[in-house]
C-alpha cells in the first residue's frame, strides 16, 4: 500500500492515512478495553519526561547529521554531550524518585536485561534490512515504489504466518533454541544481503529477506515473552514500557547509523574507483559504489546480528513459563514465589 501511494500520490499522504486509524485505534480502546483505577497521590515525573525527550533528541540528531557536519565537528560533540548526559540524569532521577516514570529496577532482573538486549540486536537488525533493500532496489535497479514493495511482501506474509506457529513452538521448546535459531537466520539472511551486485535478481533478494523475517518471527515473541516472565507483576508495566522505548529509540538510531555509514561507506567506494574524482562519475561507477556500501552495511548488520547469539545462551538454564531469579508471571499470568 506505501509504495502504491508513494508512485501515484505524495509521499505525505504516508501519514495522513494514519490519522482516520488512529481514530479507529482510539474509539476501539474506549469501547473495549477495561477502564482502569487512577492511582490516588501519585505525581507526574514531568522533569523525568523532559530530560529524556530532549536527551534522545538530541543523539537522534547528531547521529542523522554527523556524516554531514563530520564525527568530530563542535556539533556533533555538543549534541552527544548533551544526550548522553542528559540520558544518565534521567535513569539517576528515575532511580531515585518516589514514582518513577519508567522503573529501571526491572534491569535488576538478569533473565529481562538479556532478554532486552537481544531485542535490542534484532531491532537494530530489522530496521537495516528494510532500510538497505529499499534504497537498493529504488536507487541502483531504478525500481518503482510500488514494485519494491511486491518484491518485499513475500517476507512480509511468511513472517505474519510464522507468529502463530511460534507460539506454540515456545510451550514445546521454551525460548532458547528459538531465539537461537532465529538469530542465526537473521545473521545469514543479512550476510548472504552483504553480496549484492547491480544486476541481482529480486528473487534473491526475496528469498534471503524471507529468511530474515523468520528468523524475527522465532525471535520477537520468545525474548519478549521470557523477559516478561521473569519481572514481578506488579513491575510488568514499566517492564513492558522499557521495552518500546529502547526498541523505538534503537529503532530511530539504527536508521541514522546505517544511513550516515552507507554515505560513508559510498563514497569511499567511488573515491577508489574514479580515483579521487567523484564530482565526474559516471552513472556506472556511481551505482557500483552504491551497491558496495550497502554490501558494506549489511556485512556490519550481520556482525551486530551475531552478537545475539552469545547473549542467548545464558537464557539456556529456565524452562518456558518460568522466571529467572525472582517473582515473576507466568505465560498464564499468575505468580509464583522465587
Amino acid at each position: 500500500m506505501s509504495g502504491w501511494i508513494l508512485q501515484h500520490l505524495e509521499w505525505t499522504w504516508l501519514f495522513w492515512i494514519n490519522v482516520p486509524l488512529g481514530i479507529v485505534a482510539i474509539l476501539a480502546s474506549i469501547l473495549w478495553i477495561p477502564k482502569s483505577k487512577p492511582i490516588v497521590g501519585r505525581s507526574f515525573d514531568a522533569a523525568g519526561l523532559g530530560s529524556v525527550l530532549i536527551g534522545s533528541l538530541s543523539l537522534l540528531v547528531a547521529f542523522s547529521e554527523a556524516n554531514s557536519w563530520g564525527w568530530l565537528s563542535a556539533k556533533t560533540l555538543s549534541l552527544l554531550a548533551v544526550g548522553v548526559a542528559l540520558i544518565v540524569l534521567f535513569i539517576i532521577r528515575e532511580r531515585r524518585a518516589a514514582a518513577p516514570l519508567l522503573n529501571v529496577g526491572v534491569f535488576r532482573y538478569r533473565r529481562y536485561t538479556l532478554t532486552l538486549v537481544i531485542a535490542t540486536i534484532i531491532t537494530v537488525s530489522l530496521y537495516s534490512g528494510t532500510l538497505l533493500t529499499s534504497l537498493f532496489l529504488q536507487n541502483v535497479e531504478h525500481r518503482s515504489p510500488l514494485q519494491t514493495g511486491l518484491i518485499l511482501l513475500p517476507a512480509s506474509l511468511v513472517m505474519a504466518l510464522a507468529m502463530p506457529v511460534v507460539g506454540k513452538l515456545y510451550v514445546k521448546f521454551g525460548p532458547f533454541w528459538l531465539i537461537c535459531c532465529g538469530v542465526t537466520m537473521i545473521s545469514l539472511g543479512t550476510l548472504a544481503l552483504g553480496w549484492l551486485s547491480v544486476d541481482v535478481s529480486p528473487v534473491y533478494i526475496a528469498c534471503w529477506m524471507t529468511v530474515r523475517n523468520i528468523g524475527f518471527a522465532l525471535t520477537m515473541m520468545p525474548s519478549s515473552n521470557a523477559g516478561m516472565q521473569s519481572i514481578p507483576k506488579e513491575l510488568a508495566g514499566h517492564g513492558s514500557s522499557m521495552s518500546n522505548w529502547i526498541r523505538n529509540v534503537a529503532g530511530s538510531f539504527s536508521v541514522a547509523f546505517f544511513t550516515g555509514l552507507l554515505a560513508t561507506r559510498s563514497g569511499a567506494h567511488l573515491g577508489v574507483l574514479t580515483g579521487g574524482a567523484a564530482a565526474a562519475a559516471d552513472p556506472a561507477k556511481q551505482l557500483a559504489a552504491e551497491t558496495m556500501g550497502i554490501n558494506d552495511v549489511f556485512l556490519i548488520a550481520a556482525l551486530i546480528g551475531l552478537v545475539g547469539l552469545p547473549v542467548a545462551f545464558f537464557l539456556r538454564s529456565r524452562a518456558p513459563g518460568t522466571a529467572g531469579g525472582a517473582p515473576g508471571v507466568r505465560a498464564s499470568g499468575q505468580t509464583r514465589n522465587a
